[in-house]
């Protein structure tokens, strides 16, 4: 895929790998980050990383979602939103509504 602006050169967008796949910020103020794992080193593992006030504090494994579940082809399987103090988990496949208070 092409992209061309006006006075610059050919950007080949294909080239590109997304650092970061999703983020969402929780009930307690922490930007939750799910990143783009390198699979060659990694080939199963989902983890979030944790933000609070500009620092980072861990990278966990994350259990709620597959790895297929994550990012733009598993947007159409689970979706999660984070209202109020809960998390809820939306799994389209199944028609299932998960819901978690952390």
């Amino acid at each position: 895929m092409k992209k061309i602006m006006q006075g610059t050169q050919e950007l080949k967008v294909g080239n590109f790998k997304k650092a970061i796949v999703t983020m969402h910020s929780d009930k307690y103020g922490r930007l939750l980050v799910y990143p783009n794992v390198d699979r060659n080193v990694d080939k199963e593992g989902v983890y979030l990383d944790i933000f609070k006030d500009g620092m980072f504090l861990n990278r966990v494994p994350y259990s709620i979602q597959e790895k297929g579940s994550i990012g733009l082809v598993g947007m159409f399987k689970a979706q999660e939103f984070f209202i109020g103090n809960r998390l809820y988990v939306l799994n389209g496949e199944e028609l299932t509504l998960d819901v978690y208070d952390y």
